[in-house]
């Protein structure tokens, strides 16, 4: 989207065009055919373009709310199949964590604090520094 835009300023301050009226056009163009532009959408109402467009507004209007809330739902559903809720971990339970997420070395740490109600995902870890493992990698 941002590419499009500054491709039609730039096209629009080569030509002469008022850059306003381009970025309206683009506003009011639909996304598909089948359904109303982004603009008419946000606004519930036609846009005054040089477009060629229709006056059915308010169930065409109708039809792209009911068919974007049921790719929505699709998305939702098909995402939740794999979702799963993970179990609480307790307090002096031994974990794994990835210290650098830049590579896939994994350290043995164990949880020295839980979460809270305000930070209800934040788990506090100590991990063993392991200097024999490093001397090796080192060689």
């Amino acid at each position: 989207m941002v590419k499009v835009v500054k491709q039609t300023l730039e096209r629009c301050k080569r030509i002469g065009n008022d850059p306003h009226i381009a970025l309206l056009m683009y506003r009011a163009t639909p996304l598909k055919s089948d359904m109303a532009s982004p603009a008419e959408l946000l606004n519930q109402r036609k846009f005054h373009t040089t477009l060629p467009s229709t006056n059915k507004m308010s169930q065409q209007q109708k039809q792209a709310r009911k068919k974007m809330e049921r790719e929505k739902r699709d998305i939702t559903e098909t995402y939740n199949k794999r979702a799963r809720q993970f179990r609480e971990l307790s307090q002096h339970e031994p974990v794994y964590v990835q210290l650098d997420p830049n590579q896939s070395r994994w350290q043995r740490a164990t949880i020295t604090r839980t979460p809270t109600e305000s930070q209800p995902r934040n788990y506090e870890v100590m991990y063993a520094y392991i200097a024999s493992d490093l001397a090796f990698r080192d060689r």
